[in-house]
């Protein structure tokens, strides 16, 4: 194997960003992350067309050409999926009481537990404990990451310049 197959990998394009990383069982996943209404698009609905593309991430493709990446799809188009992120506000007094939870996977080994996963666990103890101040202290240490999450985000978005004239990454400074 050569020195991408353990790393985890993240390349911006002028069209999104690429992302790689390992998985269980010597096999890696393979990301393009992009705005749908854009054509680059288009590239997620073809597995080979999507590992051709890589051709604009020199990194990335350096990565999975020497981890001997082959894609495994069994005949079927790769996966598309919708990201955003979300806050949730709270609708309501307790028992009405947003938590988030972290997506796991199927795999027992490749599941962690996230802040959020043991933060509501801790405010669902602590309610049914009869803390009244269990939600407020949730409330205020989600907002605390949300907005690190966003200044963290904002920062990156910012630091990507090579494409100003990309819709992608103007979108991203607010500018489009």
């Amino acid at each position: 194997m050569g020195r991408g197959s353990r790393l985890t990998a993240v390349e911006a394009v002028e069209n999104g960003w690429w992302y790689t990383a390992p998985v269980p069982d010597d096999r890696r996943v393979l990301a393009f992350l992009t705005d749908a209404d854009l054509p680059a698009a288009r590239i997620a609905h073809n597995t080979a067309c999507l590992v051709d593309s890589t051709v604009t991430a020199p990194e990335i493709r350096a990565i999975l050409m020497e981890s001997e990446f082959v894609p495994i799809s069994g005949g079927l188009p790769p996966r598309t999926v919708r990201c955003w992120s979300l806050v949730v506000r709270q609708a309501g007094s307790p028992p009405a009481m947003p938590v988030s939870v972290s997506t796991r996977c199927q795999r027992k080994d490749c599941c962690t537990r996230s802040l959020a996963d043991l933060a509501a666990a801790e405010v669902a103890h602590f309610c049914l404990a009869g803390d009244d101040n269990a939600v407020p202290r949730y409330t205020r240490l989600m907002n605390s990451i949300h907005q690190a999450y966003q200044r963290r985000l904002d920062f990156y978005y910012a630091s990507e310049t090579r494409w100003p004239s990309a819709p992608f990454w103007q979108r991203r400074r607010g500018l489009h």
